[in-house]
């Protein structure tokens, strides 16, 4: 019988080895990793990207699509905060989100907002004070609190058909003087946006 239960051991011993191997291979894909590339610090969670830091100095930027074959689908928190040199920003259809602070205080005029963008954090563009405009794709469900509190914002443009949900003072200390919004939408965007206090709702025009 003591043989036996050695041997049962031994077996036991040796499918436990191959299931520590196994997970060897299996947590690089599912835990985070920071690394750099570039101009770009990230680090991959779940087979995803989050881009976490940037070192570049361009003026015209496109937020990659993927770092070392992984897809970019967050923009990290403070990632971009303080990027003065950044005048254009074009963000590509795997980000689904933009984290607080993303683009604080940056010196963005123009954003190409991604066709798949979902939710927009708190203060993620706060005090971009060159940002006049912003079109927001029919994806955008969140704009969150003081997301951009002290742009210079007149305009505003939204695509879908749902209003997003707004956080708090969302678009405080912009004078804006026109949201164009879906024709059969308007009445929606009306009550959307009626907690903020710098939008007239007589400023809410359906196209």
């Amino acid at each position: 019988m003591k043989k036996i239960c050695r041997k049962s051991n031994g077996v036991k011993m040796l499918l436990l080895a191959f299931i520590v191997a196994g997970l060897a291979l299996i947590i690089p894909y599912s835990v985070s990793n920071a690394a750099t590339l570039g101009d770009y610090e990230y680090e991959i969670v779940g087979g995803e990207v989050t881009i976490t830091d940037y070192f570049g100095t361009t003026q015209r930027l496109t937020i990659p699509r993927s770092l070392n074959g992984w897809p970019v689908t967050k923009i990290g928190a403070l990632a971009f905060s303080g990027s003065n040199n950044i005048k254009e920003l074009y963000i590509p259809n795997t980000v689904t989100t933009i984290e607080v602070h993303a683009f604080a205080r940056s010196g963005i005029q123009f954003v190409s907002f991604s066709n798949t963008l979902v939710s927009i954090g708190d203060y993620a563009f706060y005090h971009c004070y060159n940002l006049t405009s912003l079109n927001f794709p029919a994806s955008v469900a969140r704009v969150g609190n003081f997301s951009f509190d002290g742009c210079n914002l007149s305009k505003l443009f939204f695509d879908g058909m749902t209003p997003p949900t707004f956080g708090n003072g969302a678009f405080a200390g912009s004078a804006i003087h026109n949201v164009m919004v879906p024709r059969l939408a308007q009445n929606r965007y009306v009550s959307a946006l009626s907690g903020q206090l710098n939008i007239n709702p007589n400023n809410i025009i359906g196209y």
